[in-house]
């Protein structure tokens, strides 16, 4: 992946490009750095810069929810198994 932003423009406003992959937390990382360094090479429009990272902040949020549940979903795995295991002990 090319660390070249390719502005898009839009009613005359330098806008954030049309690729920024952010499908896993990786690429969301390095779509957010493109987007920094682009904004302080003076490629980017600051509006466009500040709503496209509040907009990657509600990504982050679907993010660590994800891995909550994830995380939560094991731990009620595990307990499911040593219920199960001390119920065969008790036995």
């Amino acid at each position: 992946m090319s660390d070249e932003i390719v502005p898009v423009k839009r009613r005359g406003v330098v806008s954030a490009p049309e690729r920024l992959p952010m499908d896993t937390l990786e690429h969301a990382r390095r779509s957010l750095a493109r987007i920094i360094k682009a904004y302080y090479g003076g490629r980017l429009d600051e509006s466009v810069y500040r709503g496209t990272v509040y907009g990657m902040t509600a990504l982050l949020a679907y993010f660590k929810a994800g891995i909550e549940l994830e995380e939560v979903k094991q731990i009620e795995d595990r307990l499911d198994a040593l219920e199960k295991r001390s119920e065969g002990n008790h036995e």
